[in-house]
Order: C-alpha cells, then structure tokens, then sequence
C-alpha cells in the first residue's frame, strides 16, 4: 500500500474547488446546500465511462453517502516533478471526497501523492506563506 500523507484541506481547494467549477460536467456547480439535502447515492461515478451520466443532485447524494462514511479513501493527488520540468499541481482521484471533507468540516484530508512526494511538505509551506504575504492567512503554520 502505498503511504497516505494528510493533507490540509483548503490547500486541496486552491487547486481546484468542486464547489466553484463543475468538475463532473454535469451542468451546475454542486452545493454544500444541495449535500444537506440528498439522498444517498451508494455507486461509484466512473469518470471513464462515457455512458454514465450523473445530474449535480446525483453527485450531491455520492458526497452525502461519503461525508457519512468514518473514514474517507485517500484522495489522488500529483504534485508533479518539478526536477524534470513538470510542474503541474492535480486531484486525479478524489473531488466527491474532497467535498465530503469540505462538508463534514475536516481540515485535512488523506493523500496519496504521486509525482516528487516530498514536495507536498513545501508546497503546502509555501501555499499558506502566500496567504500570509497576501493577508488571507487565519491560522499559524
């Protein structure tokens, strides 16, 4: 198994944030309101599956039935290899549990990073300098 490495949640966010794009392509961004509201859903969405169609009230019960769950599976992250000239940051697995962590409140999420893994320490380092320098910062990290 590969080792899981937590990860705080609005540094997950800066790179994309399901609840202000529709990351699903389902037509509409799906809402924290919209969570609290569904019914289950208990399938796994399937990306790859150009057949599977869900609507956004859809992709709001797979978050409901995830924030639910004890424990969510680690999220997909690559952080790239900035050493060869990739410096690409993404979520290739994982935007219904980011919600789901999102919605139940948890400040970090777990991680499996792909890409140069002991990067993420000084990603996350220099993300919430940024918001220092900037006057967004909230917290001491």
């Amino acid at each position: 198994m590969e080792d899981v490495t937590q990860v705080p949640t609005d540094y997950l966010l800066s790179l994309i944030n399901p609840l202000e794009f529709d990351v699903w392509g389902c037509g509409s961004v799906v809402t924290l309101e919209m969570v609290a509201a569904a019914e289950y859903v208990t399938d796994q969405w399937d990306a790859d599956d150009d057949w599977q169609v869900w609507s956004a009230e859809e992709h709001a019960g797979r978050i409901r039935f995830l924030a639910d769950q004890e424990e969510l599976a680690p999220i997909g992250l690559d952080v790239g290899v900035p050493s060869l000239g990739c410096h690409s940051q993404r979520i290739d697995d994982g935007h219904h549990r980011l919600v789901a962590a999102v919605y139940r409140g948890d400040t970090f999420v777990p991680c499996q990073i792909d890409g140069e893994v002991g990067l993420i320490d000084k990603l996350v380092e220099s993300y919430y300098w940024f918001l220092q320098d900037t006057g967004n910062a909230d917290r001491n990290h």
